[in-house]
């Protein structure tokens, strides 16, 4: 826990989200989507989202676990995220970089574990 921090200055305030029934959602786990397996990584492929034409990205849990090979569904830090994947900042920048490009993005949580 941090507090004090800078707030995340962000670009896009005003995001539309796409209603249910028109999701076209494309699911993702950061760890095996490319080699980098970093939020930074996903910013640099923000073409190849675009270019598949959907309007929602959903995460697979991108919370902390214990161990370093999961799904994520094994979460133990329900407010942290994974360190590997990069920082809270960068995770902020693809967000709004998706909105930016209207995409949506969708968390998985695995609350129960």
């Amino acid at each position: 826990l941090q507090t004090g921090q800078t707030a995340y200055n962000w670009q896009v305030t005003n995001f539309d989200r796409p209603e249910k029934e028109d999701l076209i959602v494309y699911e993702l786990l950061i760890r095996d989507f490319n080699q980098e397996k970093t939020w930074t990584s996903l910013i640099n492929q923000i073409d190849y989202f675009r270019n598949l034409h959907v309007n929602a990205i959903e995460l697979m849990p991108v919370m902390e676990f214990e161990g370093n090979v999961s799904w994520g569904y094994n979460t133990a830090y329900h407010m942290a995220l994974d360190k590997a994947y990069g920082t809270e900042e960068s995770m902020k920048q693809f967000i709004d970089l998706c909105h930016e490009n209207g995409i949506a993005v969708i968390l998985d949580l695995a609350l129960n574990h």
